[in-house]
């Protein structure tokens, strides 16, 4: 599977030996919205996080990207910018998985080339 994440949207694609490769699809189209809803203890990406962020808009992060490496206040609670990005990820492997009927072995990642180690 090859992952884009860029700074506000993650595209995906899973290649499957002798069967091709297929974008993978996120609410109803190719490319899922980084925008992550944080508060009240629940992450939500995408779709789900801008519906929920209609009621309590304190809790969502639109890009974590520009959150950069120090803690975010979301919705009274302190969030690491590198667990908002995990949940992005982890809706694309199961994305993944879903389609592939099985986990995925093999991962390859685009990011910013500014980004350091930690990210």
């Amino acid at each position: 599977m090859g992952i884009d994440y860029g700074s506000a949207f993650t595209k995906a694609v899973l290649v499957v030996p002798g069967a091709g490769s297929t974008l993978l699809r996120f609410d109803g189209g190719v490319a899922l919205s980084n925008a992550v809803f944080a508060g009240s203890g629940e992450l939500l990406v995408g779709a789900a996080a801008w519906h929920r962020a209609v009621d309590d808009p304190e809790g969502l992060v639109p890009c974590p990207l520009q959150a950069g490496d120090s803690p975010v206040r979301v919705g009274g609670v302190d969030v690491d910018p590198a667990e908002l990005a995990a949940a992005t990820l982890r809706r694309v492997v199961q994305e993944a998985a879903s389609l592939a009927g099985a986990p995925v072995a093999d991962v390859r990642m685009v990011v910013a080339a500014g980004w350091g180690p930690r990210r």
